[in-house]
């Protein structure tokens, strides 16, 4: 098995020490030249939340590369901020950017920081990516990512999803919306009123009636109008 598979594999397992050492190796023989592999930008992640100092751990910005590495590198910088007391909102934004159409790669280098995210107040948003990252995995077939999301979420002390999750879109998912909900969301959106959508799903209208309230509070909205697309094309 070669070196990419063996780095992959401590990662995913959660053996952040072998994963940095791997990837360190397999890096050697490119130093001081451009870092074009996005799994360089994975162990430079890695060794900022065992507690490098960004700057050390990425060293010179014109290096860096692939965007993904970049937005790596945007990451760090967050948990550092975090560390030091002030917000990361604003490089974890400009991450967030740079991996916008490489969802894959977005809910990679979260979960490898959302540990340190929730252990510093921020547990809704960390909570919420790897919600959003579990239904995007379940979906695209990432069985090995969605494991170790799976591990976070539990050694964070949140509830790991359990159910047909691959219903729930991921912008959804994010929310702490269920299956269920999503199933009703689809009626809202369609336009029909509490008591058709309870003879529709033979259900009564005050557990409609609950469902909705439920997704209301978890979105933050006042109004079922103002609900968001259950349509996966919203991810």
């Amino acid at each position: 098995m070669g070196i990419e598979p063996l780095r992959v594999r401590a990662w995913l397992h959660g053996d952040n020490s072998t994963a940095i050492r791997l990837i360190d190796e397999g890096m050697r023989n490119v130093q001081d030249e451009s870092h074009l592999i996005p799994w360089w930008g994975v162990g430079a992640l890695l060794r900022v939340v065992a507690g490098t100092d960004p700057e050390q751990a990425f060293g010179p910005p014109v290096l860096i590369g692939h965007h993904a590495n970049r937005a790596a590198r945007g990451y760090g910088a967050g948990v550092s901020e975090l560390r030091k007391g002030r917000s990361p909102s604003e490089s974890i934004a400009e991450a967030d950017h740079l991996v916008g159409h490489t969802p894959l790669a977005r809910h990679m280098l979260r979960t490898t920081i959302a540990p340190v995210v929730y252990q510093a107040g921020m547990e809704s948003a960390a909570e919420g990516w790897l919600r959003e990252a579990d239904a995007f995995c379940r979906a695209a077939g990432e069985r090995a990512l969605q494991r170790l999301v799976r591990r976070t979420l539990s050694s964070v002390g949140a509830k790991v999803p359990k159910g047909p999750t691959s219903a729930v879109p991921p912008h959804l998912a994010r929310l702490g919306i269920t299956a269920r909900e999503t199933e009703i969301l689809r009626l809202v959106n369609a336009g029909l009123s509490n008591a058709d959508i309870s003879h529709r799903l033979f259900i009564s209208t005050r557990t409609v009636e609950s469902h909705v309230s439920s997704m209301l509070q978890k979105t933050g909205l006042t109004t079922r109008e103002k609900l968001p697309s259950a349509s996966a094309a919203e991810d």
